[in-house]
């Protein structure tokens, strides 16, 4: 196997602060996204909104980008900048990661209900621990952290550790959330443009 030297890698892969900011302006208009969708959602189904018909039509293909950028994020973190994840780290990759071939097969296949409900519930499973792992970071309260799974010292990753913090929230448990989130909006949307 040749290693390639990191001169001739991109410099966003030769520092994790370019490789973190540039996912972290993904999150965060992801999030915007996410916003704008559910106040549309309030007020029109996907039959009468363009966007969100032009959403329920392709949430397949959206999601499975989504959750492709979100894996191979993760791996980048792990596999080359040595951030070893953390075990609400890999709870979490267990909800994510299988995702990519759930959806992949809904690509390649036609009848994609079935697949639509495994990938809502894999995300739904997923955020709540997201939600927990981020709590664990951002607040100190006895109560949270009386319930975690990772010793704040020792030789494991800290699940209260920050190796990513980007503009002031955006952490790795972050990212997590938002793919889940953005997974289960864009499956949600899927079913009710299948229903109506």
């Amino acid at each position: 196997m040749r290693l390639i030297p990191i001169i001739s890698m991109p410099l966003y892969l030769q520092d994790p602060y370019y490789f973190s900011t540039a996912i972290a302006v993904l999150v965060i208009a992801l999030q915007v996204a996410a916003v704008f969708t559910i106040l549309l959602m309030l007020f029109a189904s996907p039959s009468s909104n363009k966007y969100l018909a032009f959403l329920a039509q392709h949430a397949i293909g959206l999601a499975f980008t989504v959750v492709v950028v979100a894996v191979t994020s993760s791996m980048t973190y792990s596999d080359i900048f040595h951030m070893n994840p953390c075990k609400l780290c890999w709870y979490q990759r267990i909800f994510i990661f299988p995702q990519v071939i759930l959806l992949g097969m809904a690509l390649l296949k036609k009848h994609t209900n079935i697949i639509t409900d495994y990938s809502l519930v894999f995300a739904c499973i997923a955020a709540p621990i997201s939600v927990f792992h981020y709590l664990l970071q951002i607040t100190d309260a006895p109560a949270v952290h009386a319930f975690a799974p990772c010793d704040v010292t020792g030789q494991a990753p800290s699940c209260s550790g920050f190796y990513v913090h980007m503009y002031g929230y955006v952490t790795i448990p972050l990212m997590a959330l938002t793919t889940s989130l953005v997974i289960a909006l864009l499956m949600v949307l899927r079913k009710r443009a299948v229903i109506s």
